[in-house]
């Protein structure tokens, strides 16, 4: 088990009404599960609390190994003044990393050198997945691959599907208009 989320609800502090009630959510290493529901229904709220960045007001999460939340600005998370190669040196195995900079063909294993903050956003947002997939064993994606370009939304999506054959990763997210997302497990809240 990746996660297990057992009648969790969530309240803002101050909110007059729960923006989750009895959520129970089982999601299992190699699985993929889709998160579904209207604006404003607490999608983003479950990442979070999926996450730990928020603690449940009750019920219970239980996680196993690192749960790693992830939105479009993931890349702001990376330094603007280390080479490609130091970041993925920061995040673990440089050499792993960089190894499967070349095997999608992102281009950026030839510019090892240069600094993130050249990057455009869809490449930080490469390295960045890149990066976090070395030490998560969960990623919660919220709308990640909402600002990418189609070749750069490829690679994310060719990086994410690799770890999820491995069953080293499991994944849940909410996104929108993506044909890859689709073919998963649906959750509606």
């Amino acid at each position: 088990m990746s996660i297990l989320a057992t009648n969790v609800g969530f309240q803002y502090p101050g909110a007059g009404r729960w923006t989750l009630k009895d959520i129970n959510l089982k999601v299992e290493p190699g699985e993929v599960v889709n998160i579904v529901g209207r604006n404003g229904t607490g999608k983003t709220t479950l990442l979070k609390l999926l996450a730990g960045i928020h603690p449940p007001t009750k019920g219970k999460i239980e996680t196993r190994g690192r749960v790693a939340y992830m939105d479009q600005s993931a890349s702001e998370m990376m330094s603007p003044g280390l080479t490609i190669a130091e970041q993925l040196k920061v995040a673990g195995d440089g050499q792993k990393l960089t190894d499967q900079l070349r095997r999608f063909e992102v281009g950026l294993d030839t510019r090892l050198t240069e600094f993130m903050g050249h990057l455009s956003g869809g490449q930080r947002q490469i390295v960045a997945l890149l990066c976090t997939l070395i030490s998560a064993k969960t990623l919660c994606l919220d709308e990640f691959a909402s600002a990418l370009d189609p070749r750069s939304a490829s690679v994310a999506h060719a990086i994410l599907s690799d770890a999820v054959a491995l069953e080293d990763v499991a994944i849940v997210f909410v996104a929108h208009g993506s044909d890859w997302f689709e073919k998963f497990r649906i959750h509606q809240l």
